[in-house]
């Protein structure tokens, strides 16, 4: 796509993410364990799930307990350049694109409630940026968009 639709080689500067085509493409997945190993051990997470292929729309369900939803905000993150250029050059629509990659959203932790401020708040201290992608609510396992 970024070769043949967008005529751009392999040192070429990708859109909007001032690397180059082979970089951006080629990044490897970060390691989240040093990040989310205390808090596992401290109780602190529910359930998380890594966001890979299939996306948001079907990684989150596989870590959602039985008779919830997780209803995201889509507005809660703004999706990086990467993703943006792959979609308007592939001509993938949100719903697909929402399935097939994570759109800058690397890894959903869920959290009760009442710890989801101090999560926040670690994940902070530690040079993060974290924030709250959406909520629970009740439903049949799917992931819903607002």
């Amino acid at each position: 796509m970024c070769f043949e639709l967008a005529g751009l080689g392999i040192g070429d500067e990708l859109p909007g993410t001032g690397r180059p085509v082979g970089e951006a493409l080629l990044a490897v997945h970060r390691s989240y364990l040093d990040l989310l190993l205390p808090l596992v051990q401290a109780g602190r997470l529910k359930a998380m799930a890594h966001i890979t292929g299939g996306g948001l729309t079907d990684n989150i369900p596989r870590v959602l307990p039985e008779g919830l939803d997780a209803v995201v905000d889509s507005a809660s993150w703004e999706i990086p350049p990467l993703f943006t250029f792959l979609m308007e050059k592939g001509g993938l629509a949100l719903a697909d694109a929402r399935q097939a990659l994570n759109l800058g959203v690397g890894m959903v932790l869920v959290v009760a409630a009442e710890e989801a401020e101090a999560v926040l708040r670690h994940l902070r201290a530690v040079g993060e940026a974290p924030w709250r992608l959406g909520a629970l609510a009740a439903g049949g396992g799917l992931v819903r968009y607002r």
